[in-house]
């Protein structure tokens, strides 16, 4: 049993937070649950773990699998319970997860995997890494899959480490999100406030009305448009072989929720030096801004809240297409250079029409 009770993700002032943490990861699991104490923290590390595993260009199954260690390592059993079904997903066999604890006497493992696993048992159990240890990766990764695989490292045994120390469990129970509930009932009509002379209005009350608003906005974009790009997003490639990026041109998309992403300037991403095929993909995302201060008690420390929640959006390339994203190009990598793939065809809302794009 968790040492702390968790967190009510029901509660108003973390409405726009948990929005993105349901957006992101499906659902608010018990590790999220204890963090929405503390909103601050919740956000940052939402970021930081989305940039992890949702934007870096390492491998998934690498990534996985020195998850999977750390959880070993340190004795966190939630860890491995919430990984291992992912590492599945992302190629790793089960009998390499079988040979996980003793991997070095495995040939279950490549000479990729091994040197990632070693750089690994360094990082969690000794912390100062050996010369030795950190020049066995560089055959295999790029400059920015070494950092990527270092922060994926160093992040996952920080996961463990306050997994732990909270006692947080799988087992335990928490609360129920019901906030969907108030909007999209499961009888699939939509229910909005009734407002009335004498009525006394909290926040809830408010809430209720946007996520009405929000909801009818989805539906109507899910069964009208469809899911896709609705105008712009043309797509180009520049740079030199080994330091080429993507240009993601302004535009509007719509993804399978009914969410709409709009990116209002041009953004560039790098694309790594080894590869076979990327997908370039856009989703949907919420920021936390503008805090104001919130009235305090006699003796209570002063504190301040997010006033305002910004729409914005999250865009990188990865192997595999992620639930939550629209596919916007395929890249594929032949002699050295990145290209686009001109049999993809990405996805349209309807009545959209089709921008062109370039590599140069």
């Amino acid at each position: 049993m968790a040492r702390l009770p968790y967190a009510d993700p029901n509660a108003s002032d973390v409405a726009g937070l948990v929005d993105r943490i349901v957006a992101e990861r499906g659902s608010v699991l018990h590790l999220y649950q204890m963090l929405l104490h503390s909103p601050p923290v919740t956000e940052g590390w939402l970021a930081l773990m989305t940039a992890v595993r949702q934007k870096a260009a390492l491998s998934g199954a690498l990534r996985e699998l020195v998850i999977i260690r750390i959880a070993i390592l340190n004795g966190a059993a939630y860890e491995a319970e919430q990984h291992v079904p992912i590492a599945l997903k992302e190629g790793v066999t089960q009998r390499q997860l079988d040979a996980l604890e003793d991997w070095g006497g495995s040939d279950r493992f490549t000479p990729l995997q091994r040197a990632a696993l070693a750089l690994t048992d360094g990082m969690t159990r000794d912390v100062h890494v050996h010369d030795a240890l950190f020049d066995a990766v560089r055959p295999f990764l790029s400059p920015r899959e070494i950092v990527e695989l270092v922060v994926t490292i160093a992040s996952y045994n920080m996961v463990s480490r306050v997994l732990e120390a909270l006692k947080i469990a799988s087992a335990d129970p928490r609360h129920e999100l019901r906030r969907d509930a108030s909007a999209e009932p499961a009888t699939g009509g939509l229910m909005r406030v009734n407002y009335f002379q004498g009525q006394v209005l909290g926040v809830d009350d408010f809430v209720a009305e946007q996520h009405y608003m929000r909801a009818r906005l989805r539906r109507h974009n899910r069964y009208l448009l469809g899911s896709g790009i609705a105008t712009g997003m043309k797509i180009t490639i520049g740079g030199t072989p080994g330091a080429q990026t993507v240009t993601i041109a302004p535009g509007l998309a719509i993804d399978g929720r009914g969410e709409e992403i709009e990116i209002t300037s041009a953004v560039a991403l790098p694309l790594p030096a080894k590869g076979k095929t990327l997908l370039v993909q856009v989703s949907y995302a919420e920021r936390l801004t503008r805090p104001v201060p919130v009235a305090a008690g006699p003796g209570d420390a002063p504190e301040v809240q997010p006033s305002r929640v910004e729409e914005t959006w999250r865009a990188w390339v990865a192997p595999e297409a992620k639930a939550v994203a629209v596919p916007i190009a395929r890249l594929t990598l032949g002699r050295g250079r990145w290209t686009l793939d001109r049999a993809f065809r990405a996805p349209r809302v309807r009545g959209a029409v089709a921008a062109k794009s370039t590599a140069r």
